[in-house]
């Protein structure tokens, strides 16, 4: 567990840490000859079982309140200390308004140096944190009187720190064994010996020694060559930790304070994302429109613009929905909290949650969309997700969706097992959706291709795309291909070729069609079928106006009986899948896997025009590859052109 110090400039935060833990968390010569904390200090407190408590000391100056709120990342509770003879400062309010932007609301109030004032003096400081804390998330805490230089109350304030630590509830941040390794970086530095070592709390998940991690946003992917977690050496460290990593093949400068270790499924830096903030109390004005501000997130620290996305102004103290836009990329996620200053970086303006780190550039306040992002807002993402399904596009590719808020896709069993969700996989995921959807999106198509079919009894169907395009309500192409392949799996459409067609359906021609048919097939079939007559060769042949015949071809072709490999040169669908067939032995016959259109000529002894003219319709439906004048077979293509020809 980790606890973070909190509150004004020589209210004795230092001091108390090392009254507590007998550590001196001032690291730095400057801060030990002007007396004050400048960055990042650490003390470790051994516990009787085994464990420790870690407390990360933050600047209390005004001036160190970027290097305050990278302490602040990680931690699971707050003492806020406050000086009896000093009272409530700016800083004090600040440092609080932080901790309760951030949801940090487990910890105590540490009044300090008690030897200083009267038991009146006393009274009336504690009066004051009461009222200061009352509209905060740190309104239930103790006020614990304590002083680190008599060691007055110092015995109270660690039992209650000790009860904190052992609280049931302290689980640390996001300690859910379904999130994956998240640990952003405070400090960087080299070791003699050891190479470059990073520090950080552990927000989420675990790491072990030789484990490949990725350092984003760089994307840079590194091995762990050691552990010390609490001060000391271990082979594993997990959520609420405070670790430093021995990191293998990166220099001190490749890395920084903001970067993040994490998960290598995990990394997916964003420059643009949605939020609910919301504004301080101390706020009298809204935030306009692109608002150059300073945002703090984990332990780094962007210059940002912001977009609300909600009408109207926004009351100090309401959340409101926001788009914000970094000046660089960074490894955030969603759930993760944020403190957004001034563009002086003088004054805290507010904060927030951030809710889908995927935002739109465009339309980014459809109403669709923003009634996901309240539901994501006020429910989280797992609890949301059966309510997301509702609203359009009616479907979550659930790997992509985990990854964006730091979890593991298993996070979400739960949730998909209790509400009967269902889990269909495809070429480019697997999307969930909610049987309502499903019953729903199963009537529409059943609907949209029955009448199709009545309109077109000549034709095989609709294809995916344009099925799609014709339902009233609309969904992303992949998720609606995992839909199509799961009714098609339960027999309610088929396919044939490109065309999806109600279970059942054959493409009938005309009785004229029919019998005209009849005379043109033998016309492509037998040894003519790799070089049949043309349209007007054909037309000549049987006695009819060009038009006729190439407007029963072209049925065909809808029908999946023929394809046009050329203008007005069509084959039937079987000699294609010969040729195809033929090609796959031409490449047999070569030696690198090339061949040009000589070979293929020879295997189908055929003019090189018609030859060439069928390698073209091959390269255009991406079954061979030309390369000048060689070509080479995509067997996975070829494979999937012939199968659904068949």
């Amino acid at each position: 567990m980790i606890i973070g110090t909190a509150g004004h400039i020589d209210h004795g935060k230092t001091s108390l840490v090392k009254a507590i833990t007998g550590v001196d968390a001032d690291r730095l010569k400057e801060e030990k000859a002007r007396g004050i904390t400048i960055d990042l200090g650490f003390a470790y407190w051994p516990q009787t079982d085994g464990t420790s408590i870690g407390f990360v000391d933050v600047p209390g100056h005004e001036s160190y309140i970027h290097n305050m709120l990278a302490g602040v990342t990680g931690i699971g509770a707050l003492m806020l200390v406050i000086a009896a003879n000093d009272g409530i400062k700016p800083q004090t309010r600040e440092h609080l308004a932080i901790a309760d932007m951030l949801g940090i609301s487990q910890g105590v109030v540490a009044l300090t140096k008690i030897d200083l004032v009267d038991a009146e003096t006393l009274a009336q400081r504690q009066a004051d944190i009461h009222a200061l804390l009352a509209e905060t998330g740190f309104h239930s805490v103790e006020i614990l009187p304590v002083s680190s230089v008599t060691g007055s109350g110092l015995d109270t304030i660690k039992q209650a720190l000790k009860d904190i630590h052992q609280s049931p509830s302290q689980d640390g941040v996001g300690a859910n064994h379904k999130q994956m390794f998240r640990m952003p970086i405070d400090r960087v530095f080299s070791m003699q010996g050891a190479g470059t070592v990073v520090t950080g709390a552990i927000l989420s998940g675990a790491v072990e020694t030789d484990d490949m991690v990725t350092l984003s946003p760089s994307g840079n992917k590194l091995r762990v060559r050691g552990i010390h977690a609490q001060g000391k050496r271990t082979l594993r460290s997990s959520t609420g930790d405070r670790a430093a990593l021995n990191l293998a093949a990166i220099g001190k400068d490749d890395t920084r304070r903001g970067d993040v270790l994490l998960h290598t499924s995990l990394h997916n830096p964003t420059q643009r994302f949605d939020a609910a903030i919301r504004l301080a109390a101390t706020e009298t004005k809204a935030i306009a429109p692109w608002t150059l501000v300073h945002l703090h997130c984990g332990t780094g620290a962007w210059t940002a613009r912001i977009v609300p996305l909600s009408s109207g102004e926004q009351a100090p103290g309401q959340h409101q929905l926001a788009q914000l836009v970094l000046d660089r990329p960074a490894a955030l996620f969603g759930g993760d909290r944020f403190i957004l200053r001034d563009a002086s970086a003088q004054r805290t303006l507010g904060g927030g949650t951030i809710l889908d780190i995927q935002a739109p550039g465009r339309n980014r306040r459809k109403p669709e969309r923003l009634l996901v992002l309240r539901l994501v807002s006020k429910m989280g993402a797992v609890h949301a997700l059966p309510h997301i399904l509702d609203i359009a596009p009616f479907a979550v590719e659930i790997t992509a969706f985990a990854h964006n808020h730091g979890l593991s896709p298993e996070a979400f069993s739960p949730i998909i097992k209790q509400n009967n969700l269902l889990h269909l996989p495809t070429g480019e995921g697997h999307f969930i959706f909610s049987p309502p959807t499903l019953l729903r999106f199963s009537r529409e198509i059943q609907r949209t291709l029955s009448a199709y079919h009545g309109e077109h009894p000549d034709r095989p169907g609709l294809t995916q795309q344009r099925l799609r395009m014709a339902l009233p309500e609309r969904m992303d192409p992949d998720a609606f291909s995992a839909l199509t392949s799961h009714f098609i799996k339960r027999g309610e459409i088929t396919t044939t070729g490109a065309w999806l067609q109600l279970a059942g359906h054959v493409a009938r021609l005309s009785h004229q069609h029919e019998a005209l048919w009849g005379r043109v097939l033998p016309l492509l079939s037998g040894e003519v079928r790799f070089k049949p007559p043309r349209i007007n060769a054909l037309a000549e042949q049987l006695e009819c106006r060009d038009e006729t015949i190439r407007g029963l071809l072209k049925r065909l072709a809808r029908r999946g009986d023929v394809d046009e490999v050329a203008v007005d040169q069509f084959l039937l669908r079987s000699a294609v899948i010969e040729l195809v067939q033929i090609v796959s032995i031409t490449v047999r016959t070569s030696t690198d896997g090339w061949f040009n259109a000589a070979a293929f000529r020879d295997q189908l002894s055929v003019g090189r025009r018609m030859a060439i003219l069928i390698l073209e319709f091959f390269d255009r439906q991406g079954i061979t590859i030309r390369k000048g004048d060689m070509r080479k077979i995509d067997p996975r293509k070829a494979k999937t052109y012939t199968s659904d020809l068949s």
